[in-house]
């Protein structure tokens, strides 16, 4: 499955470096390997397991943050969820 998701504009250097390296056309193309949706914020959690990346989306698919997880500590990032209070696992 490939998503495409429009990104938003940002001005955090590491974020503008990890666009750069995902994003082509203002388009980001993904394999995701989990989903959550943030119950206080309503923000979308996306993992994928094949760049080691978070990114964190708005209800209007607009990418909001992204991070690159380090592949030593993150091998094969699968799955992800939230508690009630908010807590990512």
């Amino acid at each position: 499955m490939t998503l495409a998701l429009k990104a938003v504009e940002q001005t955090d250097a590491r974020f503008d470096s990890l666009k750069e390296d995902y994003l082509k056309e203002n388009y980001l193309k993904l394999g995701p390997s989990g989903i959550a949706i943030h119950p206080k914020t309503d923000e979308i959690y996306i993992i994928s397991s094949i760049n080691k990346v978070l990114m964190v989306f708005n209800r209007q698919n607009e990418l909001l943050t992204m991070v690159k997880m380090d592949k030593s500590v993150h091998r094969q990032p699968e799955g992800i969820c939230f508690d009630i209070d908010g807590t990512l696992y």
